[in-house]
C-alpha cells in the first residue's frame, strides 16, 4: 500500500466485517468458488478412502462431480471458453465415450465398465476445473487446503501404523 491512500474503516479494523467483505469480493470475482471447493473437499475424501481405489469411494465421487458440474452449468455465468480448453474438454470426454464402447468388445467387460467409469470422472474433474478457473490467491488458497488435507490424511495414517501392533 502506497503512502497517504485511505484504508476503509472495515478493512483498518481487521474484524468481522473486513473479513465478511473480503469474502465477498473474492466470491464475486471467483463464482465458482463453492464448487471448486467441494469437489476438492472430495478428492481429500478420496485420499482417506484407499486413495479412491475401490468403486465404493470414486463412484460416488464421480456422482457428487457430475452434480456440481450441472449446478455450476445451471447457476454460474457463462464460461468462456478458449477453443484450447474446449478441445482439452473434448478430446477427454470422447476418451471417455471411447472407453464405454470398449466394453462391448473387452474380454473383462467388469474392469472395462471401472476403468470407463474412472475416465468420465476425469473428464468432469477437467471440465469443472476448466470452465470456470480460479485465478491469483483463491487458487493457492485451494491448492492448499487440498496439500494440507492430503497431509493430513498422511498423517493419520502414519500415527495408525505406528499405533498398530502388527
Amino acid at each position: 500500500m502506497e503512502l497517504g491512500t485511505q484504508v476503509p474503516a472495515a478493512e483498518a479494523a481487521g474484524g468481522r466485517e473486513g473479513f465478511a467483505a473480503l469474502a465477498r469480493r473474492r466470491l464475486s470475482e471467483n463464482p465458482s468458488l463453492p464448487l471448486l471447493t467441494i469437489a476438492t473437499a472430495s478428492f481429500i475424501w478420496l485420499s482417506a478412502d484407499e486413495g479412491g481405489y475401490y468403486g465404493t469411494s470414486f463412484l460416488p465421487g464421480t456422482l457428487i462431480l457430475l452434480a456440481l458440474l450441472v449446478v455450476g452449468l445451471i447457476s454460474l455465468p457463462t464460461p468462456k471458453l478458449t477453443r484450447a480448453r474446449a478441445i482439452a474438454i473434448g478430446l477427454l470426454a470422447a476418451y471417455a465415450v471411447w472407453s464405454y464402447l470398449s466394453i462391448i468388445w473387452a474380454e473383462q467387460q467388469d474392469l472395462a465398465w471401472n476403468g470407463a467409469n474412472r475416465t468420465a470422472m476425469y473428464a468432469l474433474v477437467l471440465a469443472l476445473f476448466t470452465l470456470w478457473p480460479l485465478r491469483g490467491r483463491v487458487a493457492i488458497g485451494l491448492v492448499s487446503l487440498y496439500v494440507l488435507g492430503v497431509a493430513g490424511v498422511g498423517l493419520i495414517e502414519l500415527f495408525r501404523a505406528a499405533a498398530s501392533n502388527d
